[in-house]
């Protein structure tokens, strides 16, 4: 959320919400799906360092993606809200050794692709042009949204013999529930910008991101990971993907929601879970 915004609650934007919910709603619209980009750490320098650089077209512009090459199959990576692709960085070399190319993709709005905003659509899409770019992968891992994204981009035609979940919330709308929450929104308020979420994105945007519903679906092999200490995305997200997508659950104690993602133990999981299913290339 901008800081702007940020303010404006201070000020008293949920009890307005209650007097002008139009207005509030518009407000709210205007925020909720742009994007912050925040410092890389030192860490994950190192990681990009050792990637590759290329560009994949796509209706929102040239994204870019960092890529550990390798000879074996490949395996993208997909990264949370307001991540980037070097934050992924620590899957990469456990990756080739394993004998997997590695590519990871800024999504719109993050890291050095280009935009100010980005959506569970619009990421989705963006893992779709990937494939179109780079021939299908044999697995996908995505963080928090990224898993989200890696899950709609399937529904949609993604093809992949793998796919991972980490820190994954399991539909859209419990994001309008939080953020609503932590706008202190009326319900009308909350009412109003559902509605305005449902003009830009269509009618069934809660359907279609909605993994508790689509997950019966997904043929593709699944492992969730989750951490019991998330603060972020509650545990008991895992738990309804994994059970809807008939999906492998693997749970993590103390890690939270972005530890986890250079948790040794965690990353071998899912480079056994990939190995373990057969090769699409």
């Amino acid at each position: 959320m901008s800081s702007s915004l940020q303010k404006f609650t201070h000020k008293g934007f949920g009890a307005a919400s209650y007097f002008a919910p139009n207005i509030c709603a518009q407000l709210a619209f205007r925020q909720w799906a742009k994007t912050f980009r925040h410092n890389t750490p030192r860490h994950e320098l190192s990681w990009a360092s050792s990637a590759k650089q290329e560009f994949v077209s796509s209706n929102d512009g040239n994204l870019n993606t960092l890529i550990w090459p390798a000879k074996g199959p490949k395996v993208l990576l997909a990264h949370g809200w307001n991540g980037r692709a070097s934050q992924m960085g620590a899957f990469a070399k456990p990756l080739n050794d394993a004998g997997y190319e590695v590519i990871s993709i800024d999504l719109p709005g993050h890291g050095s692709s280009p935009g100010k905003s980005s959506s569970l659509p619009e990421a989705a899409q963006a893992l779709l042009d990937a494939q179109q770019h780079y021939g299908e992968f044999n697995a996908v891992i995505g963080h928090s949204f990224g898993g989200a994204a890696s899950l709609l981009a399937i529904s949609k035609g993604f093809s992949t013999q793998a796919a991972i979940t980490v820190g994954s919330p399991s539909k859209l709308e419990w994001l309008l529930d939080i953020y609503s929450e932590h706008l202190k929104f009326s319900p009308s308020a909350k009412q109003k910008l559902a509605k305005l979420l449902e003009k830009k994105f269509g009618a069934d945007i809660w359907q279609r991101c909605n993994f508790e519903k689509i997950g019966p679906t997904l043929i593709t092999a699944g492992l969730v990971i989750h951490d019991t200490d998330d603060k972020e995305v509650p545990y008991y997200h895992a738990e309804k993907i994994a059970n809807a997508w008939s999906a492998q659950l693997h749970k993590t104690t103390g890690l939270g929601h972005k530890r986890i993602l250079k948790d040794s133990g965690v990353i071998e999981a899912a480079v056994s879970f990939i190995k373990m299913q057969p090769s699409g290339n």
